[in-house]
């Protein structure tokens, strides 16, 4: 169980606390943008406390991940974050590295990898010409971003500042709390969509006008998402994409032939949905753990190693959780055999549920 602990200060002043607490203690900071508005919120906080002399600017080394599938906005917006950084001496790293992605739209190949700025592909925008190209740290089209930055904190003995909250999900809340590594640190860990989008009208802070895009073609608070758009829980994007960029949509699929299945098959169990208009049944007649055992119990169905983690995974929460998984956990464990989980974070919900279903009924028994 988690236990949630509140106190009288502003989750502004937590944050500043929090930073202050790291520039005290570690030699190097790293803090890693995406271009997002928890980035940007992030991004305008250590700014106003580098230039207000709170922080020590020298130790601050500020990265940009670029993922080569991004938004016009979103690049627009980092780069003059770059400049604002620049301006001050920062240091600013801006990489655009061979990474290996995960991408839900290979899965029918066997292939479920992407390659960011793969070399001899038709790229869907031009490299900047200030980016960082190779790094002697990284292995090329095998490391995914996140193994290379953890291999550079370690290198260069610093700690990461990120923008994760866990707001963002119940399964972020619980992962957040289970973390134990002293090399990264949430300062907004604990700052709600509304405290976020406060802050950015209070600070009149730039964000990509995609979020605009999205809040204007129906998207929820929770869905407007501005990460790459080739995993199964942000393919999404991609549906909503020629409402508002179509250009880039045509980039996307000249270099990612597939990514056209977002469009045929979205609302199918491709990509973990179930849709109950025009299938002729409800969700609630569906007998779900059959539904489940029959897939699960046909190995010629898993051929790739994601395919076949997954099912280990699910293996591991049977072994605990079989008695008290209903048929709504059942669902999730089923789309996700299907569609996938490449982030964990529909496991961690299944997990999270089980839990919560035994000690639901633990406690009716006592």
């Amino acid at each position: 169980m988690i236990k949630k602990t509140y106190v009288d200060i502003d989750v502004v002043t937590m944050a500043k606390i929090r930073i202050k607490n790291v520039f005290k203690t570690a030699p190097r900071i790293q803090f890693s943008t995406s271009g997002g508005k928890d980035s940007a919120c992030l991004s305008n906080l250590l700014y106003e406390m580098c230039l207000s002399g709170e922080i020590d600017k020298s130790k601050l080394t500020v990265t940009f991940i670029d993922e080569e599938a991004i938004y016009p906005c979103i690049e627009r917006c980092v780069k003059n974050w770059r400049l604002k950084w620049l301006s001050i001496g920062v240091k600013f790293d801006w990489y655009c590295l061979q990474f290996k992605h995960f991408s839900c739209f290979n899965q029918l190949t066997l292939e479920e990898s992407f390659i960011l700025w793969e070399e001899g592909k038709p790229w869907i925008r031009e490299m900047p010409k200030f980016a960082i190209k190779s790094h002697p740290l990284l292995k090329p089209r095998v490391d995914r971003y996140q193994q290379f930055l953890e291999r550079l904190d370690k290198v260069e003995g610093s700690v990461s500042l990120t923008g994760v909250r866990a707001a963002e999900s119940v399964q972020r809340l619980k992962a957040l709390a289970s973390i134990k590594k002293e090399s990264i640190v949430y300062p907004i860990m604990d700052w709600s969509d509304n405290d976020v989008w406060k802050y950015i009208k209070e600070k009149n802070i730039e964000i990509p006008k995609a979020y605009m895009y999205m809040y204007q073609v129906g998207l929820g608070k929770r869905e407007m998402r501005i990460s790459q758009f080739f995993s199964v829980d942000t393919a999404k994007s991609l549906v909503r994409m020629c409402e508002f960029y179509p250009d880039l949509y045509d980039k996307i699929c000249k270099r990612e032939p597939n990514a056209y299945l977002a469009m045929l098959y979205f609302d199918t169990e491709l990509f973990r949905r179930s849709k109950e208009k025009g299938t002729g049944y409800k969700d609630d007649e569906v007998d779900w753990k059959a539904k489940f055992f029959e897939y699960y119990n046909n190995p010629s169905l898993f051929l790739t190693k994601l395919q076949k983690d997954n099912r280990r995974a699910i293996t591991n929460i049977l072994l605990h959780f079989s008695l008290y998984m209903t048929q709504k956990e059942y669902k999730t464990a089923y789309n996700t055999l299907v569609g996938g989980d490449p982030k964990g974070r529909t496991l961690r919900s299944i997990y999270v549920n089980c839990a919560k279903n035994k000690a639901k009924e633990l406690k009716e028994k006592k």
